[in-house]
């Protein structure tokens, strides 16, 4: 054998060898991952900061610089300088406001409902106790039924006040080690503006290290997932950002308007969440109604039609208006890709499984286009039998065996 021959054995063995390796070492990888992912971690931020900010950036830059460009005297190369700093400037400008008015909002209200419901969820039992009796007498239910119905729901309750009553101090042992994050928060920040200027100059230095140091067929085609991936995340996560906002919005100004307690904190529990596709929704109504539900049972039923009928909204209007195409993959996907993620990584697997399942999608639906034309077959009706004399035309004898699905027809 030559060394061509015996190219697909040593291939075979490396991929064995190295497949022992991670089995064998599993525990020490995941530990080496968790530390480079803590040490990269501002990066971490700011690449996901700086990608997310880069749709409203350009959004903002093409606009500068055209009312730059009708200045008189005004060198080309000057005004797409000036127009990206000042669009760097008022889109982190806006991005500051948003947090801080966000922070100055919910954090005092968040505080101030944990220890409202420490204080009262005695009160709020022995208020809502009667509401559940007359529930039970309307439904005749059986005595037995109720009783262990009354005390699964008194154990609630308990659960709930014990909750909120250890939430103080776990907000006070957060709020002290916190300092990682908001050196990591700051200095994320700081590298997303170095990414956002610099965008053009680190692709072209990825794309010269790549062409230099591998095929060229292999260069084009990583060139070719990273565009895909550009579009599938970037379409996905700036357009449900907005879309977070709307809804967010929106359940506060229907809140407002009902006259509904929590309304700020609610609602930004309901739009952060809606950046999960498909559970957002569910879990963002929860907390709202639970605490609703203690205080007022009547306006708990009126905020969960109310976020309904947002979200009727949101799936039906907006995000097919906002988000639109971005992913393209059937709704049993989505589904199977949120799973997946949220199982494997959390919330944040949750929210950029779909985007990276999209990428899978579109690149395997991709190349499966290409191998049905290379056979002949039709991508769109792939079970249409070849065209005579094309590369994968079947011949009389498997005809025989398998019949001729012309002849069927």
């Amino acid at each position: 054998m030559n060394t061509k021959e015996l190219k697909p054995y040593f291939l075979l063995i490396t991929y064995a060898a190295v497949l022992i390796l991670v089995v064998s070492h599993f525990e020490w990888l995941i530990s080496q991952v968790g530390w480079i992912i803590s040490v990269t971690m501002p990066f971490i931020i700011g690449f996901v900061i700086a990608f997310t900010l880069n749709r409203p950036f350009l959004f903002v830059q093409k606009h500068l610089l055209r009312l730059l460009m009708k200045q008189k005297n005004t060198k080309p190369e000057r005004a797409k300088s000036q127009a990206a700093v000042l669009s760097i400037l008022l889109v982190y400008a806006a991005l500051f406001f948003v947090v801080i008015k966000l922070v100055d909002s919910v954090v005092p209200e968040l505080i101030a409902t944990i220890q409202n419901f420490s204080t009262n969820v005695s009160t709020y039992v022995e208020d809502f106790t009667p509401v559940i009796n007359n529930l039970f007498t309307t439904l005749r239910l059986d005595e037995n039924v109720i009783a262990l119905i009354n005390t699964y729901w008194q154990d609630f309750i308990t659960s709930i006040g014990s909750f909120f009553n250890a939430m103080l101090p776990a907000l006070v042992s957060f709020s002290m080690g916190a300092a990682t994050g908001i050196y990591n928060m700051f200095s994320g920040l700081i590298i997303s503006i170095y990414l956002l200027m610099g965008k053009q100059k680190l692709i072209l230095t990825f794309k010269k290290l790549l062409y230099a140091f591998l095929p060229t067929g292999w260069a084009d085609y990583v060139v070719h997932v990273g565009r895909v991936a550009n579009r599938s995340f970037g379409g996905f996560l700036t357009g449900q950002v907005i879309v977070s906002c709307i809804v967010g919005t929106l359940c506060f100004v229907g809140m407002s308007l009902l006259k509904m307690p929590y309304a700020m904190l609610s609602s930004v529990v309901v739009g952060v969440t809606n950046i999960i596709p498909y559970f957002g929704p569910i879990i963002g109504a929860v907390p709202g109604t639970v605490m609703l539900l203690l205080t007022n049972p009547i306006q708990a039923v009126w905020f969960v039609l109310l976020i309904v009928c947002i979200q009727q909204f949101d799936g039906n209007f907006m995000s097919p208006k906002i988000v639109g195409g971005s992913i393209g993959i059937e709704g049993v996907w989505v589904l199977f890709s949120i799973l997946v993620g949220g199982s494997l990584f959390g919330i944040p697997g949750m929210i950029a499984g779909l985007p990276a399942f999209g990428v899978l999608y579109a690149l395997l639906r991709e190349k499966a286009h290409k191998q049905l034309i290379a056979k002949g077959r039709n991508p769109d009706c792939p079970e249409t039998p070849p065209y005579p004399d094309s590369p994968g035309h079947v011949d009389d004898s498997i005809s025989a065996v398998f019949g001729n699905a012309d002849k069927k027809k």
